[in-house]
């Protein structure tokens, strides 16, 4: 559906940026300034927007593609840390997944914020749609997707696999798999270079449950 309907710059937040006098609703995602909330709501009734991630929302005739999740994600990203935080866990898999071509794989809800990995020592992020993450990242576990610094598949299905409860993690590791080319062993292998990383030795057998469902022979 095409629409020539636009909204106010009123409507929307931006991180770390003055929004555009006036967005084309069939162009960019945005953030809904909470004292908007109820005209958003009017447009998510006659399905002019859609939600797409925390309290982001985007024109129901934009593709869900990578380059729309990168945007999106990217709202929650302040120019002025673009090259310090990472987007990470599941907000990294859902944009790797919409850039594998994979944007209607099943997966569990998004959450309500979406996490980023900060510097040591860096103070957390004050926007209630993000939370920051200090962990250690190693060389090269880090891609760049339309922009966005984000985990790669690998490291994505590490954090995933030990953040989250097992059967949440094995539907996203299923699907990291499927479309990403991710495999068990790979897993396994980044996790033992993150023996001290909180929940890592709960992770394994996740991981190989996994495999099992990979390989059942």
């Amino acid at each position: 559906m095409q629409t020539n309907r636009s909204i106010p710059h009123q409507l929307t937040r931006h991180a770390g940026q003055a929004p555009p006098r006036e967005l084309d609703l069939a162009s960019m995602p945005f953030r809904v300034a909470p004292q908007h909330r109820a005209e958003v709501e009017v447009l998510l009734r006659e399905e002019l927007v859609r939600p797409v991630l925390g309290d982001a929302v985007v024109a129901i005739d934009v593709p869900d593609d990578g380059l729309c999740r990168a945007l999106t994600a990217g709202l929650f990203v302040p120019h002025s840390a673009r090259e310090r935080w990472v987007v990470a866990f599941r907000a990294a898999a859902w944009v790797l997944l919409g850039e594998a071509g994979a944007p209607g794989a099943e997966l569990p809800g998004l959450p309500g914020s979406i996490d980023v990995i900060v510097g040591a020592g860096e103070r957390r992020p004050a926007d209630a749609g993000v939370t920051g993450r200090q962990v250690a990242l190693g060389a090269g576990e880090t891609t760049v997707v339309h922009g966005l610094r984000l985990t790669h598949a690998v490291r994505t299905a590490a954090d995933l696999a030990r953040d989250l409860p097992a059967d949440q993690a094995q539907s996203w590791l299923v699907q990291l798999g499927r479309h990403c080319g991710v495999r068990p062993a790979q897993v396994l292998r980044q996790l033992s270079r993150m023996r001290y990383a909180r929940g890592s030795a709960r992770a394994r057998p996740v991981v190989r449950a996994w495999e099992e469902l990979e390989n059942p022979w």
